[in-house]
């Protein structure tokens, strides 16, 4: 979900308010410098900003105008940081703009307010040390008021003057460390916030995407702007770009949300903010949102299968309550009528026709008591208590104990287990159950090699050894699609005097424990195969 290119990072002192800051100080120091240098060449210019003209004053205008151009130079190409060029930027001025006010005539007071204005800019971009470059400032200007009879420069101004330059330099850098400090707390505050909307967003559409039921968003002109995986499932299409109209892909759900806004837009009533389409087995659902000029539209895809899926699986749950009533009403009547079969077979009154009748009587209500007990095991959903088997010795007493249970005919049992294979967690007698079933179905459907039905059980794992696998195989005929769909439905059953709860109880009780139960054909034998997870000694 996450990836390099979409981290968001908070940004340094170069964010856009400081970049406007930083460009305005350096395009500010050099427009100063070449004024200067031209108020020494240009008599219009000389008289307009009151500069004489003096060799010193060219000297450190041009070291002014060096300075302008190699932090220009640092800034342009990122050679350096914006706040390591702002400080070299206004150490500059604070040595440079004083000295030029020994030199500058009437332009001195001017040159100080200059500075003020280089201050301004400067301590905007720099958060810490304010009271230092101002006292530094201070010490200049106080140094250049004091030499002024030295240089011959009467115009230096009041010391009245400078204490308001001195104060001015100090109320500046105080208001625009702290409009500074300001700034980048507030840019901090937006970075973050725009980190947890932007990680709120991805976790937003990592959950969409994973949804089973589809989502689609056009805009107002029918423009595809997201969708999630299970949406282009539904509508059988490959995952469409913010480029592709809805009607290219679904043309007559496109139809079907026109018209719903037809009437949405008309104030109407909409008849019906829904549609199905049948071919794709889907339902969808409209909703709009956003302003009414520049709205959008969320639709909902519900796949109608498992809708259908849903319903059935609620009818024959409450089908299968409703048997199992019946069934518990039925067995005691039932056992009375094969009690009875079971006396008049043992009558010395009875010929022989009337015993043979009482003998069907008897096995056919066995087979109704069998079908009672079947209904009311899988009705019971009886709580399972797993405990830690060894498959291997497990498995080899479960087939002494099935094997005595065996009439006279003969039946092959081959037997392939493995050695040290790990534990598994399962109810004892539940797994006893699903194997006597898969055996008992197994021996019904096996066909004799040589003259004598066979079976393989085979114990073992997967590669990884997370799995530990039973499987109960015949040699009987290969099923076909149909009946491997329909195998573990409750009732189904390819024999015409089989009940077909068999390998439903199988797959429930092996759902129960945690494990699952699978049918795959291997070589020439029909498997049923339970994948059982392996446990851990600490387990």
């Amino acid at each position: 979900m996450r990836s390099d290119e979409n981290t968001v990072a908070i940004p340094s002192p170069g964010s856009s308010e400081l970049k406007l800051l930083a460009s305005s100080y350096v395009i500010f120091r050099i427009l100063l410098a070449i004024s200067l240098l031209a108020a020494q060449y240009n008599l219009d210019i000389q008289q307009l900003l009151r500069v004489p003209p003096d060799d010193k004053l060219i000297l450190l205008t041009g070291l002014y105008l060096a300075s302008a151009t190699i932090t220009a130079i640092l800034y342009s190409y990122r050679l350096a940081s914006i706040e390591a060029t702002a400080r070299l930027m206004l150490w500059s001025d604070i040595l440079l703009l004083p000295l030029m006010m020994l030199y500058a005539g009437s332009f001195t007071y001017s040159a100080g307010l200059l500075l003020a204005v280089s201050f301004a800019l400067g301590n905007s971009l720099l958060s810490k040390g304010y009271l230092l470059r101002a006292g530094a400032a201070s010490a200049m200007v106080i140094g250049v008021f004091l030499l002024s009879d030295i240089y011959k420069n009467p115009q230096a101004g009041s010391m009245a003057n400078i204490s308001l330059l001195v104060m001015a330099y100090f109320a500046i850098g105080f208001l625009a460390s702290t409009l500074s400090q300001r700034l980048r707390s507030s840019q901090i505050i937006a970075t973050r916030q725009q980190i947890d909307l932007h990680n709120i967003t991805q976790v937003n559409a990592y959950i969409i995407q994973q949804l089973d039921t589809g989502a689609i968003v056009i805009n107002s002109e029918g423009w595809i702007q997201t969708g999630n995986n299970a949406a282009w499932k539904l509508l059988g299409t490959s995952p469409a770009d913010d480029k592709t109209y809805l009607r290219e892909i679904a043309p007559q759900l496109d139809k079907a949300i026109k018209h719903w806004l037809r009437f949405r837009q008309s104030s109407l009533d909409p008849a019906d903010n829904s549609f199905t389409d049948h071919e794709h087995s889907f339902e969808a659902s409209f909703s709009a949102f956003g302003r009414e000029e520049d709205y959008g539209v969320l639709i909902t895809l519900d796949d109608t299968r498992q809708l259908i899926d849903k319903a059935q699986q609620m009818k024959l749950a409450s089908l299968g309550q409703l048997v199992a009533a019946v069934a518990h009403e039925i067995r005691n009547p039932l056992n009375a009528i094969q009690q009875s079969a079971q006396l008049l077979e043992e009558s010395d009154e009875l010929d022989a026709s009337d015993k043979q009748l009482a003998q069907i009587i008897d096995k056919q209500s066995r087979r109704l008591n069998r079908l009672v007990t079947d209904i009311l095991d899988t009705a019971r959903n009886s709580e399972n208590s797993p405990v830690m088997l060894q498959p291997a010795a497990w498995l080899e007493e479960f087939l002494d104990h099935y094997r005595l249970s065996l009439d006279d005919s003969p039946i092959e049992i081959r037997v392939d287990a493995d050695d040290n294979l790990p534990a598994i967690r399962f109810d004892p007698d539940q797994l006893q159950q699903v194997l006597w079933n898969l055996l008992h179905n197994a021996k019904k459907h096996c066909k004799p090699s040589a003259g004598i039905p066979e079976m393989l059980m085979r114990c073992n794992s997967n590669e990884r050894g997370e799995k530990v696998i039973l499987s109960v195989c015949d040699n009987g005929q290969p099923l076909d699609t149909d009946e491997q769909d329909r195998l573990f439905d409750p009732f189904y059953s390819t024999n015409i005097s089989g009940v077909g709860l068999g390998l439903y109880i199988a797959h429930e009780l092996c759902r129960r424990n945690g494990a699952r139960l699978d049918y795959h054909r291997h070589g020439n034998f029909n498997c049923f195969r339970i994948h059982c997870p392996a446990q851990s000694d600490s387990q």
